[in-house]
């Protein structure tokens, strides 16, 4: 199996859209397409990313590690391949956005 999308680590399942991800990007952005499958209002999708946000913070994952996983989906995953410190001032930014709203 290919590795993972998102990341470097060996494939662990390919997801609804057909990318091959690790166990844990796997998990993550299931995750998401669960919260956003549950939230449908009628045909339309109305999850925002502040939303999935908002219900890991609720849920009891720390605001660093919530908003990393938010900008993985964000990015299609293109986050984890972004270099210190520039992933650190997006996860910072990020933070900052999300206790603005």
């Amino acid at each position: 199996m290919d590795d993972c999308k998102i990341c470097t680590d060996d494939g662990y399942k390919i997801n609804r859209e057909g990318y091959t991800l690790c166990k844990q990007h796997y998990e993550e952005v299931e995750d998401v397409f669960k919260q956003k499958e549950n939230k449908k209002k009628g045909d339309i999708m109305d999850t925002t990313i502040t939303e999935v946000y908002q219900d890991y913070i609720k849920g009891g994952m720390s605001e660093e590690k919530a908003a990393k996983i938010c900008l993985g989906v964000q990015t299609m995953g293109f986050f984890d391949a972004i270099e210190e410190p520039m992933r650190t001032d997006m996860v910072q930014d990020f933070i900052s956005k999300q206790k603005s709203k």
